[in-house]
């Protein structure tokens, strides 16, 4: 920050997998992003930490998942409908994450970036 703190501008991890187990979504869902934080120092306030996490949703291609699982079908969830509510899941229409990725390619969808913002404050110590 050029101001003697020793902090970076800003700091930014590796693409890692970030599902979350309280979200059955998670496990066939694209979580793979990042964490970013831009520290920012005020005389005031102390040190304000600005968060962000990322989440670009790419959906794989049918031969990325045949690829990764032998299976092109592999990543399917499904839609429940009256049938799926009166007789079991079983009776849902089960829709694959490759769909996705051909609808991108046909004009019919678009990948897209989600994000959260969040900011903490450090306050300085009283002496």
């Amino acid at each position: 920050l050029g101001n003697g703190t020793g902090l970076k501008q800003k700091y930014t991890t590796n693409t890692f997998y970030m599902p979350h187990k309280s979200s059955p979504d998670s496990v066939f869902g694209l979580y793979y992003g990042r964490v970013m934080l831009s520290p920012r120092v005020s005389s005031q306030q102390g040190i304000i930490l600005d968060w962000r996490a990322e989440v670009p949703w790419e959906w794989p291609s049918y031969d990325y998942l045949y690829s990764k699982y032998g299976n092109y079908h592999a990543e399917s969830f499904p839609l429940p409908n009256l049938r799926s509510i009166i007789q079991g899941r079983a009776y849902a229409l089960h829709i694959d994450n490759g769909l996705g990725e051909y609808l991108t390619r046909i004009g019919l969808a678009e990948s897209f970036l989600v994000f959260a913002k969040w900011q903490e404050t450090m306050p300085f110590q009283s002496q």
